[in-house]
């Protein structure tokens, strides 16, 4: 990276931001002066810190609170287990998190919940 004229740093979703900060900090010195970074989606709140950092592009920036206004939900992560990682524990998909299913489709919960946890048993056979 060191002799690169440009950098391009490509995350797929920025939320709290963390990640890519991590990432744009463990540059070599002086490599954020040819940095750019990209993603498709993005927490609005999260970007400005990003941005003093590096020059930022967002495919969709959602605006609001992050985890009260605003949540991204992979369709993957709704039936596939990995979506929510626990330190010593085994992963979970999002349909097992019944709550987090009522509060994004308050209506059709129980049905969703259902759908995700059959169409995980016939993608984990």
């Amino acid at each position: 990276m060191e002799g690169a004229a440009s950098i391009a740093v490509v995350d797929d979703t920025v939320f709290s931001g963390l990640t890519l900060d991590a990432v744009l900090r463990a540059l070599p010195s002086g490599s954020l002066a040819r940095t750019r970074a990209f993603c498709l989606r993005g927490v609005e709140t999260s970007l400005p810190a990003l941005r003093a950092l590096c020059p930022v592009t967002v495919g969709v920036a959602a605006s609001g609170r992050l985890l009260d206004d605003v949540s991204f939900i992979n369709a993957s992560g709704l039936v596939r287990r990995g979506a929510i990682r626990r330190v010593g524990l085994p992963p979970l998909a999002f349909y097992e998190r019944p709550e987090w299913i009522r509060a994004w489709f308050p209506d059709d919960a129980p049905k969703i919940i259902a759908c995700c946890a059959e169409l995980g048993r016939r993608l984990d056979a």
